[in-house]
């Protein structure tokens, strides 16, 4: 009995951590809201070199505010905010009000 269990819990360990490892390695798909407006923006998870590589340099960088450290880079059309160096969202200037909507 007790080997069937130490059984499925390693399983259900492996399982999951399985889970986990492949969410931090593969950004996440484009939001709803980016494919409404039709324009391509990084996917959270990314990694700011993984963005400058993809996108290229943006327009404007604000520097880090807050803890933790909160990253705002400006690109034509769209914001991407990073946590440390990892995209937690990209939003277009129609999101945030900056450009009136079609």
């Amino acid at each position: 009995m007790l080997r069937t269990m130490t059984w499925s819990l390693l399983v259900g360990t492996v399982a999951l951590t399985s889970q986990v490892v492949a969410q931090q390695s593969s950004p996440a798909p484009a939001s709803e809201n980016q494919a409404a407006v039709g324009i391509a923006m990084p996917a959270n998870g990314a990694t700011m070199s993984q963005v400058r590589q993809r996108f290229g340099p943006p327009e404007s960088e604000q520097p880090p505010v807050g803890d933790p450290p909160i990253t705002r880079w400006r690109y034509s059309g769209y914001t991407v905010y990073f946590e440390r160096n990892v995209v937690i969202t990209s939003v277009s200037d129609a999101e945030l009000g900056l450009t009136s909507s079609p």
